[in-house]
């Protein structure tokens, strides 16, 4: 029997079988590229929205504690008679960061901030991140510390009594300068170094100099009573980031 002319050849029909298949993994690839594209945007915006939260927290506690201190500032209390005691903020050696013996100047419960005759607030701790070779002498993760420490462009330049809590993840520390409308460049905090300075102890020094002040590098917080910044050093990598929070500017 004669082959019909209008039948396609035998070599035709394979090459519109491979052509099929070659666009059928096309659009399968492309599919499974958007899922995956897809899963790393949910990803990205629920640590984005995670951080968004953490962050409202952070400045919330932060926001507490600067008004718990006008309070009770407002009472005749001297500023040098303010103690932060508390047994939860801890150094990465498992020291405690505030003791009873940091502040001479305190004798009653009415002058601690974390006391129910005094302050009326909690030493909260938050979410601990994972350090490369965290430093004995460095406030633990989630942990806080209370420094006299300048902030440019806050008060004088006199050192400030400044809240600060340690090592928090980098969504967080972005969240909360979105929030205070403070520039993360290239969307990092800014760097800024304060290795000198001081644990509050009921007294301030005089001036600081670079070394034990905040926003002479990061120009982005002066004048800023609240934020974050990164830890210049780096030594911690993405969860080297500090939220402080001026509790009496100077």
């Amino acid at each position: 029997m004669l082959k019909s002319r209008f039948s396609p050849p035998h070599s035709a029909k394979m090459r519109g079988n491979v052509l099929f298949l070659i666009l059928i993994a096309v659009m399968l690839f492309a599919a499974l590229t958007a899922a995956i594209t897809k899963s790393n945007e949910g990803t990205g915006n629920m640590n984005r929205e995670r951080g968004t939260i953490s962050g409202t927290d952070l400045m919330s506690y932060g926001s507490a504690m600067e008004k718990t201190v006008a309070r009770m500032l407002s009472n005749d209390m001297s500023e040098s008679s303010l103690s932060f005691e508390n047994g939860n903020w801890q150094f990465n050696d498992n020291s405690l960061v505030e003791p009873s013996a940091t502040f001479p100047n305190c004798s009653s419960a009415t002058c601690k901030v974390f006391d129910a005759m005094g302050g009326g607030m909690a030493a909260q701790t938050y979410t601990s991140q994972t350090l490369d070779s965290p430093v004995a002498t460095d406030v633990r993760s989630g942990h806080g510390i209370v420094y006299a420490l300048t902030v440019t462009g806050v008060g004088s330049s006199a050192q400030d009594l400044v809240l600060m809590i340690s090592a928090i993840d980098k969504n967080t520390c972005t969240a909360i300068n979105d929030t205070l409308k403070i520039v993360n460049p290239g969307g990092n905090p800014p760097a800024d170094s304060w290795a000198g300075a001081v644990r509050y102890n009921g007294s301030f020094g005089s001036a600081a100099d670079a070394t034990g002040e905040i926003g002479d590098m990061a120009t982005q917080i002066v004048g800023r009573t609240a934020g974050c910044i990164k830890r210049d050093s780096g030594a911690y990598g993405s969860a080297d980031n500090y939220f402080y929070q001026v509790l009496l500017p100077r």
